[in-house]
């Protein structure tokens, strides 16, 4: 059972309450991420997700992660383009603990200024990891020319010039201006009584009289708008043994009611062994080991893309046979089977998925951030259930025709020669 209350100073409280498990997760979303950044502190909220595990006023760096882990449980954070998470799950009867640790990470963070040197280092060593993985590069190649000039196509890490340039004090004024109740969801799931919950919450997040006050926030724009793509074809050239690809279009936004309809298409075309995709690049002619079809979504826009692996001097022809897949969609719709397996999937995801309380509190508190609202399970399944064949046949024909973009990550290749696959 889902269950919501509002503190007068505007922090949201959620919880998804089920008895018959032991486990409790909870976690703290901030409504700040990637894209909300000016272009001088890009990488900001994610540096800033690093340094708040430096230690506080009550704990150091090794005390917040082993109060955690010494009971058997998990702590963890991670940053989105347009929010960032810290988290743990624990066994139930230790929530007041985790609580205690999470709250005091959010609002008593005290950073030397050795400690913040040896975390950007980090945030270094990071960026060479992604670098050094041509699945990460590919995206981030589409997404650098899918979003044109727009902060969406900035990479969560920031660049290399922005994190040398950052400073602690920035950091600092930045954590003070966005981590504010007003701006932050508390969510958790498991074995919690809901009203026990929100006193534990309020009585932890008082300190430092973090609850005090209801300042006015910057609101996030819902409207939908148009990605402008800054080129057709992205290269990112490393030393790679393959060649890394995604290949994709403008979806729909967060509040697009068409959704659920556009993962069951994607899920139909491009997801599992069964898959048309899978069967027509991999099983009929051996040009890949993987390839998938994917979804995103973001307050006012997203993409619907192809992720395929293969040799360099076969990824011309992977291209090829997925932009023929995709107009052949377009104009032909997909099978029965096809939509039975989509909708199955769906429905699959969301009751297995749910066995898991950490997945319970992560939807509902990302929901939450999002939307304004988390829906039940029941009210998902309510809108899958919705979904006609009509309707996902629709969405393909209008989608499915839009111009593409292409991102690589590989050998040297010759971006015209895909341009002309694309025109």
């Amino acid at each position: 059972m889902i269950s919501r209350t509002t503190l007068d100073c505007g922090l949201r409280i959620i919880t998804d309450t089920d008895a018959t498990v032991r486990s409790a997760s909870v976690g703290y979303f901030v409504n700040i991420g990637s894209r909300d950044e000016a272009p001088a502190e890009a990488g900001a909220s994610h540096f800033l997700e690093h340094v708040l595990f430096k230690g506080t006023s009550r704990r150091n760096s090794k005390e917040i992660s082993s109060s955690i882990e010494n009971l058997g449980g998990g702590i963890n954070a991670y940053t989105t383009n347009e929010f960032t998470s810290f988290y743990a799950k624990v066994v139930d009867e230790d929530l007041p603990l985790a609580v205690d640790v999470l709250s005091d990470v959010i609002t008593s963070a005290v950073v030397t200024n050795e400690e913040f040197e040896t975390e950007r280092n980090v945030v270094f060593q990071e960026m060479a990891m992604r670098d050094d993985d041509p699945q990460d590069c590919a995206e981030e190649a589409f997404s650098t020319a899918f979003w044109g000039n727009h902060p969406l196509g900035v990479s969560i890490l920031g660049t290399k010039e922005s994190m040398n340039a950052i400073t602690r004090d920035q950091i600092f004024n930045y954590y003070k201006s966005h981590y504010k109740p007003e701006a932050m969801v508390v969510s958790a799931a498991g074995n919690i009584n809901h009203d026990k919950f929100v006193e534990l919450v309020k009585q932890n997040l008082e300190r430092d009289n973090f609850l005090v006050g209801n300042t006015p926030i910057k609101k996030r724009d819902f409207s939908p708008f148009t990605p402008k793509p800054s080129a057709k074809v992205k290269i990112h050239e490393g030393q790679f043994e393959q060649t890394n690809l995604f290949l994709g279009l403008e979806g729909v936004g967060r509040k697009d009611p068409r959704s659920t309809a556009l993962k069951v298409l994607t899920i139909a075309i491009g997801s599992g062994m069964s898959s048309r995709l899978f069967q027509e690049i991999r099983e009929k002619r051996g040009l890949v080991y993987s390839v998938d079809g994917l979804v995103r979504r973001y307050v006012g826009s997203g993409y619907f893309a192809i992720y395929a692996g293969c040799a360099a001097d076969k990824a011309v022809e992977v291209v090829k046979i997925a932009r023929e897949i995709l107009n052949d969609v377009a104009q032909n719709g997909i099978t029965d089977e096809e939509f039975n397996r989509g909708k199955n999937a769906v429905r699959a995801g969301v009751l297995l998925a749910g066995e898991d309380s950490a997945y319970r509190m992560d939807r509902i508190g990302s929901s939450e951030i999002w939307d304004g609202y988390a829906k039940s399970p029941d009210e998902m399944m309510a809108d899958l259930n919705s979904v006609t064949k009509a309707q996902v046949e629709e969405i393909a024909r209008e989608f499915f025709t839009r111009p593409l973009t292409l991102g690589l990550a590989g050998p040297k290749a010759d971006a015209a020669e895909f341009e002309r696959i694309l025109a």
